[in-house]
């Protein structure tokens, strides 16, 4: 997914410069605790630090990739670039709820539950807060 990550970034620049720097805020916000993530994934399946550390940056290098190929593929159809955008978007909205709701579901605690809906209505309060930011 990084390389789909470098795309929409790449993408959202061709769109307008400050949906690129909100794009790529917030795919840097995901991306950080995710590496985390795929780093204890690593380690726990018996990786050294090194090989783990060595296959996260095989992994960010995808997206650099995917940034420079979108963008000179998008730049030449132009035309189609608001709507790769908004696939990718979708995309990710639909992970992220497929994810957070049933989360909501599954929590043991009322306690649990109110967390996670509060983590979900913060994230989209912080991305009004770029957008506002950035004049978008």
């Amino acid at each position: 997914h990084n390389f789909t990550d470098g795309l929409v970034i790449a993408g959202a620049f061709l769109l307008n410069i400050s949906v690129g720097v909100i794009t790529t805020l917030l795919v840097a916000i995901h991306e950080i605790p995710h590496e985390f993530g795929d780093f204890a994934l690593f380690l726990h399946s018996g990786y050294s630090k090194w090989r783990a550390v060595w296959i996260n940056f095989l992994s960010a290098v995808s997206a650099i990739v995917g940034g420079v190929l979108g963008y000179f593929a998008l730049n030449k159809i132009n035309s189609i670039v608001g709507y790769v955008v908004l696939f990718a978007a979708g995309g990710f909205l639909y992970i992220a709820l497929s994810n957070i709701v049933p989360e909501l579901h599954s929590s043991k605690s009322g306690k649990e539950r109110i967390i996670v809906g509060l983590i979900f209505i913060l994230s989209f309060i912080v991305i009004g807060f770029f957008l506002k930011l950035l004049g978008v």
